[in-house]
């Protein structure tokens, strides 16, 4: 239902009828129209009122009608009015598009029990998305034949179809709830990302019966697009969890993950808590808090394998405050083929089979080599094994820092013990 509103003299006002598929299509017609489009969080009468987008209990294929698409150049803000939020209930990836390239921005929108994903996008000239909650996203059956249940989606196709920049920030994300979980995945977009403040909740999904596939809080796959990841707040639940932040390559794109803070309960089953896989244009990983106590974590990994996204180099991880608890891994883990990165100045305390372990994929040629780990504080900090680990495939790294044992099955290492 819309209405002029001489405050909003450019802006188009729908309001929730809490029919389906009405509010669909109120809404359809005003994104297909363009412009600036306010949804409020009241029906005309002043009730508080939900755009009910149905519950269509959708697999493979997205019903006709079940969502709206991104059509036009738009502007989508929700309102709060009291205590009540401008909400969308169901719908199958609510807002979409995968035809148009649109600049589009979505704001301050409360999703509920989407099923899928809240927002979905394959093209963009340029998209924000800010301030909006996702709550119990619901499982939709993919092409793949694994279950989807995520909060946003953005995806280019070969990086050429994602080409404005990419804005999500402020948004909590949990409830969710299938094999496929992603708080926020991108992947090959060519331009500049920022996710920044989001709260996520991953790896806690009540299904136990479901096989989980993948899991993860933030991911960039593949882009050739720089990314910023700062600011993020990322607990991770008592159910699988792959990796809490990521970055996979091969990509291009330079790496800044910056000032995020990642909890991993002791009952997870979590494998990193910051990761970068494969090849990518120089990356940082700066200023985090990982604090975990799950025996399945490795706090932060870098991981280098061809069959992975291609060999890891020029990584700067530093300043990073990790507190580990009960790990079988390294605070802080290299696998594979790793070269030229500079691990220092990073805090670890607590308990772990190893404080820094750099680790053999069994591939011979795969080398660790010419990596420097420069004054690392170890405080009240115990290792299972050894402070520092070095594996059979590690060649010419430098070593200065305290330490209170040392395994060095490597050649050509510098280790000196020191600040």
């Amino acid at each position: 239902m819309f209405a002029a509103n001489t405050a909003y003299a450019a802006t188009t006002i729908v309001y929730p009828t809490g029919v389906s598929p009405t509010d669909i299509q109120n809404v359809q017609t005003a994104v297909s129209a363009g412009g600036n489009i306010l949804l409020k969080a009241t029906n005309q009468a002043g009730k508080a009122t939900s755009f009910n987008f149905g519950n269509w209990n959708a697999n493979t294929s997205i019903p006709v009608g079940a969502d709206v698409v991104l059509t036009n150049n738009a502007a989508i803000c929700g309102e709060t009015v009291g205590a009540n939020k401008t909400t969308i209930t169901g719908g199958v990836y609510p807002f979409y598009e995968d035809v148009t390239s649109v600049k589009t921005s979505i704001a301050g929108i409360k999703f509920v029990n989407p099923q899928g994903a809240a927002i979905e996008l394959f093209r963009s000239n340029g998209i924000s998305i800010t301030n909006c909650e996702i709550a119990g996203v619901l499982p939709f059956l993919n092409d793949a034949g694994v279950t989807d249940s995520s909060g946003i989606y953005v995806i280019g196709l070969s990086n050429t179809t994602v080409t404005g920049p990419v804005v999500i920030s402020g948004n909590y994300i949990h409830g969710l709830d299938g094999q496929d979980e992603f708080g926020i995945q991108l992947n090959s977009v060519e331009s500049a990302m920022t996710i920044a403040g989001n709260t996520i909740v991953i790896g806690d999904a009540t299904d136990a019966a479901a096989s989980q596939v993948n899991s993860t809080g933030i991911v960039d796959y593949d882009s050739t697009g720089a990314a910023l990841i700062s600011g993020n707040f990322v607990s991770v639940g008592s159910g699988v969890c792959f990796n809490a932040i990521a970055v996979h390559g091969p990509a291009t794109g330079v790496i800044n993950i910056i000032g995020n803070e990642v909890t991993v309960p002791e009952s997870a089953i979590c494998y990193n808590g910051i990761e970068i896989t494969g090849a990518t244009g120089a990356a940082m990983i700066l200023a985090n808090s990982i604090v975990s106590d799950s025996p399945y974590t490795a706090p932060i990994a870098l991981v280098g394998e061809a069959s992975q996204g291609g060999n890891v180099s020029n990584v700067t991880i530093s300043l990073n405050a990790i507190d580990v608890e009960n790990s079988n891994f390294g605070a802080i883990t290299l696998l594979g083929a790793v070269a030229k990165s500079s691990i220092s100045l990073n805090l670890i305390t607590g308990e772990s089979a190893y404080g820094i372990s750099a680790e053999t994929d069994y591939t011979p040629t795969d080398l660790i080599a010419s990596n420097t780990f420069l004054s690392n504080l170890f405080l009240s900090y115990k290792a299972a094994d050894a402070t520092v680990f070095f594996d059979t495939t590690t060649s010419k790294n430098i070593f200065l820092g305290p330490y209170t044992t040392v395994i060095n099955k490597g050649s050509g290492n510098t280790i000196i013990k020191g600040l």
